[in-house]
């Protein structure tokens, strides 16, 4: 999200995700700081766990779960 610096970016990025047009306005110009954004309806939907891991990144809860014998 810090990467996508200028507003139009991170607009235009989410909308690329698949994120719809008002969710991506709206999260693209708020004011907020990234942790509070990452709650929000524009990041849960065009940031999803497939396009995480993607991105290669691991899942918290998968490593919990090995760590734990449940997986």
């Amino acid at each position: 999200w810090k990467q996508w610096r200028g507003v139009r970016n991170r607009i235009r990025q989410l909308l690329a995700l698949g994120s719809s047009k008002r969710a991506a306005i709206w999260t693209g110009m708020s004011s907020k700081s990234d942790w509070h954004l990452s709650r929000s309806l524009g990041t849960q939907t065009g940031m999803t766990n497939d396009w995480l891991k993607g991105q290669g990144l691991i899942s918290i809860r998968d490593q919990w779960m090995k760590a734990h014998g449940y997986a």
